[in-house]
């Protein structure tokens, strides 16, 4: 075994294969892979314990890199890490609290994850590269909706003449095939389910009606005496609530995509004033904490004392929200809990329902004061 020492001194520098390996060392492939994959103990092979470690030390010094996905599909009964999305473009900021705690559990109890982002209208993708490892149960840090024709309208829109199916939903179509084999527990689920039913094996919904939860913060907002009220478009159907709990269209604003959410909103605010000059509003409900944050900091900035000139109204109740400029009043969203339940399951074989649909908790600061607490 003195002839690994001094060969490794003649070999080039870089990444070697098993066969690579192999040949240098004039062994079998086959002793070098169980030697590799830590199976030298095996009673079929009867290997040294000192010859195994040489041939690892070999290896490294090669840079020979463990696939250990391979390794985990020919051992036939390894368990399968943990599959964890979350998106790339949006909402980050509130669910990293959650996804931080979350992979501590799993390295706590020795499990192994795989954190991947998700871009809108390509869930199938990601589905399909964790089918690919194995992966069969998955948690999405994400808010999310079905689609459907009559909770959604917007979402099928086609340009007039256009009869090919939409990406949008062959996407989910495939998503649904996919989860037939795999369960994903979705952290932040925007009810009410599609009329049709939505995907029926292989989805767990916890979350809120978003709808029902807008327009009943809304009405709190009027009822308290603090309208008219401005918004940023979030679940696609303020426009449902002209003009009965939003004066007008003009008072709905859009984000600008990614980016900074702070800085989205310090851009929202000024927008937000240059239309307060001609159409006067009381309030500000956006669902976002950051955009708020940064919508907090403008109006301060320009002048505008919150909540006396402009009270201020966020969602999310992210770790920063109560450093605002002025503390943000807010709704807690129940994602890190959510995320403990679907926890429960996977390490323990918790049950956990396959529905939890429950209205967001008001969490009052000083940017938004209710006449009445709770909305």
């Amino acid at each position: 075994m003195g002839e690994i020492k001094k060969l490794s001194l003649n070999l080039r520098e870089g990444e070697m294969t098993i066969k690579e390996i192999a040949k240098a060392l004039k062994l079998s492939a086959t002793t070098v892979s169980v030697c590799l994959g830590n199976r030298e103990n095996d009673p079929r092979y009867q290997i040294r314990a000192e010859k195994a470690e040489l041939i690892r030390a070999f290896a490294r010094e090669h840079g020979y890199v463990p696939d250990r996905t391979a390794q985990r599909l020919r051992a036939g009964g390894g368990i399968p890490p943990v599959g964890l999305i979350y998106s790339e473009r949006f909402g980050f900021e509130k669910f990293f609290p959650a996804i931080r705690k979350t992979i501590a559990t799993l390295q706590e109890n020795g499990r192994e994850y795989l954190l991947v982002a998700h871009s809108a209208g390509h869930l199938s993708e990601v589905l399909e590269f964790l089918r690919g490892v194995r992966v069969r149960d998955v948690i999405m840090f994400e808010s999310i909706r079905e689609p459907c024709p009559v909770n959604f309208p917007r979402d099928f829109r086609q340009p007039a003449g256009d009869s090919s199916e939409d990406p949008y939903l062959t996407d989910w179509k495939v998503s649904e095939r996919l989860l037939a084999d795999m369960t994903m527990y979705i952290v932040d689920y925007n009810f009410p389910r599609p009329v049709s039913g939505g995907i029926r094996k292989g989805l767990v919904r916890m979350g809120a009606d978003l709808t029902a939860f807008i327009r009943q913060v809304l009405k709190s907002v009027k009822d308290a005496g603090m309208g008219p009220v401005a918004t940023v478009s979030w679940s696609g159907r303020e426009q449902d609530f002209v003009p009965d709990l939003i004066a007008s269209e003009s008072l709905i604003f859009s984000t600008s995509g990614p980016g900074s959410r702070y800085d989205d909103g310090r851009r929202i605010a000024r927008q937000m004033m240059e239309v307060r000059k001609k159409q006067y509003f009381r309030s500000v409900f956006v669902g976002n904490d950051a955009i708020a944050s940064g919508m907090i900091s403008e109006f301060c900035d320009c002048g505008l004392e919150v909540p006396g000139d402009i009270a201020v109204l966020g969602w999310g109740n992210d770790e920063p929200s109560s450093c605002c400029r002025v503390p943000l009043s807010t709704f807690r969203c129940f994602i890190e809990e959510y995320a403990d339940y679907a926890l429960d399951a996977i390490l323990r074989n918790k049950a956990v329902p396959a529905e939890i649909c429950r209205p967001y908790e008001y969490i009052q600061r000083k940017s938004f004061i209710f006449f009445k607490k709770n909305t």
